[in-house]
């Protein structure tokens, strides 16, 4: 019944099995494209800090008929070398599917989702309950610290070394105080 209609939206399209199972299906599938992009990045990079042109990387995946390449790998790999970093995937999807995720397997109450930056919509989301928690960077805390630190080397006096970036972590109980 649903054929005609589904071949107007795409090329390929399959009973996957009873009711949800369309929806688990594609759930894996999303996650699986996340893993390859950090795979295909950490790839590129680890060329870089190699010494391994990463260009002549790409090729021999391209072309060397190894378990790597794939569609995806050519693509990602492209849009990188080529300088295109912009998104395919938004951050706000990427944490939908990771909660979707963790309630499939049952373990929503056993992992803590937490994003890494306390913009606007991280805040919102701690605030509705979509994210356990996010972390602010205190900027103003940074730089100070970073002024300090270079006023200290350049009158050549001691300083750390390492230096802890101050932060605050942001949860439920808190997040008010940061959406002012």
């Amino acid at each position: 019944v649903a054929a005609p209609y589904l071949a107007i939206m795409g090329k390929a399209h399959r009973h996957v099995g009873p009711p949800s199972s369309g929806n688990r299906v594609k759930l894996i599938h999303n996650g699986l494209a996340a893993v390859t992009a950090v795979a295909v990045a950490e790839a590129l990079a680890t060329c870089v800090q190699a010494g391994v042109d990463p260009y002549v990387f790409y090729d021999v995946v391209r072309q060397g008929g190894g378990m790597a390449y794939g569609t995806y790998f050519e693509r990602r790999a492209k849009r990188i070398l080529d300088g295109d970093f912009a998104p395919t995937f938004t951050a706000e999807l990427m944490l939908k599917d990771a909660r979707l995720a963790l309630e499939q397997a049952r373990r929503k109450d056993k992992v803590i989702v937490a994003g890494v930056d306390a913009i606007t919509d991280a805040l919102q989301a701690v605030r509705d309950g979509r994210l356990d928690a996010t972390v602010f960077q205190d900027a103003a805390g940074q730089g100070a610290g970073a002024v300090d630190t270079a006023v200290k080397i350049l009158r050549k006096e001691p300083y750390e070394k390492q230096v802890y970036l101050p932060f605050q972590l942001v949860t439920r109980e808190n997040v008010a105080q940061y959406l002012k």
